[in-house]
C-alpha cells in the first residue's frame, strides 16, 4: 500500500473519533538582509558581466586574465627561490627584477582595466584594495626610510668613534706630558712625542679598518632587508590570484595564444 493511502486511512480514523485535522502552517523563511558591501559586490559582477562582450577592452582584459595564473606560479617560483636557492637566483638578480616589473605591469593593466568599467574611486579602493598593494610602489619609502636611518646610525657611530679617540689621544698626551716633566730631558720627551705619533696612526688605522667593517655590515643589512620586502610586497600578488584559482574563468584560464586568436575570430563573425 502507497504511503498516501496510508496518510487518507489515519486522517479518515481521526475524523471518526473527532480529532479535528490541523493542516500544516506554511513556514515563511526571511531572506537575511543583505549588507551594503554584497549590494556592491553583487553590482560589481552584473557590471563585469553585462559589459564583457560590450566593452572595447574585453579582449585585453581575457588576455590578462589568461595570464595571471602563469604569473602566480611564476611569483610563487621566484619566492621559494630567493630562500631556498639564494646563490643562483643571486647571480640571476637582474632578470629576476625585469620579470618582476612585467608582472608589475601586468597586474596595472588589470587595475585600469576594471577602473574603467566601474569609474568609482572608492569602492575601487573599497573592493580592489589587495589590487592596489599588489602595485604600490611601498619600496620607494621603504628605501628613503632605510637609507636615512642608515646615514643616521653610521653618523652617530663616527662621532662616538672621534669622541672615544679624541679622548684616548688626550689621556694619553697628559701622561707622557707627566713623564716628560719628571724625566726632564729632551731626548725622551722627543721620544714619548714620537710615541704619540705612532699610536695616533694605530689608531688611525683601527679606526679606517672598523669603518669599512660597518659599510660592510650596512652592505649586508640592506642585502637582506631588500630580500625580506620582496617577499612582502609579492604576497599581495599571490593573494590576487586566489579568486582565479576559487572561481575560474575557464573561457579565460584555459586560454593559450592560438585558442585565444581562435576565441578573436570567433568573436569577430558574430
Amino acid at each position: 500500500m502507497k504511503k498516501s493511502s496510508h496518510n487518507q486511512l489515519w486522517k479518515q480514523f481521526l475524523h471518526a473519533i473527532g480529532v479535528p485535522h490541523k493542516p500544516k502552517t506554511p513556514v515563511f523563511h526571511k531572506e537575511p538582509k543583505k549588507s551594503v558591501y554584497k549590494q556592491e559586490k553583487e553590482y560589481l559582477e552584473r557590471l563585469f558581466e553585462h559589459h564583457e562582450h560590450h566593452s572595447p577592452f574585453s579582449k585585453l582584459e581575457h588576455l590578462v586574465d589568461a595570464v595571471i595564473p602563469y604569473l602566480i606560479l611564476l611569483l610563487l617560483v621566484l619566492i621559494i627561490g630567493e630562500f631556498a636557492f639564494k646563490e643562483f637566483f643571486h647571480q640571476y638578480e637582474h632578470q629576476i627584477e625585469i620579470l618582476d616589473k612585467f608582472i608589475i605591469i601586468v597586474f596595472i593593466i588589470d587595475l585600469v582595466v576594471k577602473y574603467l568599467r566601474v569609474r568609482q574611486v572608492p569602492m575601487i579602493i573599497k573592493h580592489f584594495w589587495i589590487d592596489i598593494l599588489a602595485v604600490f610602489p611601498f619600496y620607494l619609502f621603504f628605501r628613503f626610510g632605510e637609507t636615512f636611518l642608515g646615514l643616521s646610525q653610521a653618523a652617530v657611530g663616527d662621532t662616538q668613534m672621534i669622541v672615544h679617540e679624541s679622548v684616548e689621544i688626550e689621556k694619553e698626551a697628559a701622561r707622557i706630558a707627566q713623564e716628560t716633566e719628571k724625566a726632564g730631558r729632551a731626548i725622551k720627551e722627543a721620544g714619548k712625542t714620537s710615541r704619540l705619533i705612532r699610536e695616533g696612526e694605530e689608531i688611525s688605522k683601527v679606526a679606517a679598518r672598523e669603518a669599512r667593517g660597518l659599510q660592510g655590515l650596512r652592505a649586508v643589512r640592506m642585502t637582506r632587508f631588500a630580500r625580506m620586502f620582496r617577499l612582502a610586497q609579492r604576497i599581495p600578488r599571490l593573494i590576487k590570484g586566489f579568486h582565479y584559482f576559487e572561481k575560474p574563468n575557464l573561457q579565460a584560464t584555459n586560454m593559450v595564444p592560438a585558442v585565444f586568436k581562435h576565441y578573436i575570430k570567433k568573436e569577430k563573425k558574430k
